[in-house]
């Protein structure tokens, strides 16, 4: 109210400072997000805006809303890579923290298809996707979480959101490419613990760890898919104290 009275008497910096303290209270208020976004009409540049809200991004999460305002920011200020970069975290968002509950009900499955099953498939039909995972309304197989635990990664997700580990993934290339000169061999002791029925990690894959870990020891559980710790922790525990003692 107080930045609304202040935009009233013509002194948009006034307005700002009310709106600024407003959203540092509380950086969910919408209100006040949307206000400072609109201070661009009132002679305050986009990138007051855009510093605000990516300061706190570092720390935190932000509304959907506040996202896309970001994206739009820096669009309007003709920096587009950023625009771009905004609008990826937006698509983040919106499929997969608009429910966290349903995604965390399809993405933690048991069951479902076994390494040999998915062996046999046609090329075009191996394609993994999670948006299409998404989109589907009945998971399949059996639940890996109790309703507790999925509670428990529900509300993690619901503040953090799924941007950062997305950009682990988006950034896979990039680390190859830093890395290029650096010697990927391993020479110290080290455990792998796989699955029979993981059909994200190759047999292929497994097999070409052993030229480059000099040391390796390779533990798979059968029957169990990717999520070993979730489906199988007794023996995950079991195998990991052995090894370790």
């Amino acid at each position: 109210l107080l930045g609304d009275i202040a935009l009233a008497r013509n002194e948009p910096e006034a307005a700002r400072t009310h709106f600024l303290t407003a959203f540092q209270l509380d950086t969910n208020n919408l209100e006040s997000i949307v206000r400072l976004y609109e201070l661009r009409e009132q002679g305050i540049p986009a990138q007051a805006f855009t510093d605000v809200m990516t300061a706190t991004l570092k720390d935190s999460s932000l509304p959907v809303l506040a996202v896309r305002l970001v994206a739009d920011s820096y669009l309007s200020q003709g920096n587009t890579a950023q625009a771009a970069l905004y609008y990826e975290k937006l698509l983040d968002l919106e499929e997969f923290a608009a429910d966290p509950a349903h995604f965390f009900t399809m993405m933690m499955r048991k069951n479902q298809l076994s390494r040999d099953q998915y062996n046999r498939l046609a090329p075009d039909k191996k394609v993994i996707s999670l948006r299409k995972l998404m989109e589907r309304s009945e998971p399949t197989g059996g639940a890996l979480l109790t309703d507790g635990e999925r509670d428990y990664y529900v509300n993690a997700f619901s503040k953090s959101g799924f941007t950062g580990p997305i950009n682990w993934y988006r950034n896979w290339t990039r680390n190859w490419e830093l890395t290029a000169g650096v010697d990927q061999r391993i020479e110290i002791p080290t455990l792998f613990i796989g699955a029979a029925d993981d059909i994200v990690i190759t047999t292929e894959q497994i097999d070409g760890m052993k030229a480059l870990v000099s040391n390796l020891t390779i533990k798979m559980l059968a029957p169990c898919g990717h999520w070993t710790q979730q489906e199988r922790p007794d023996d995950v525990n079991r195998l990991l104290l052995e090894w370790l003692g």
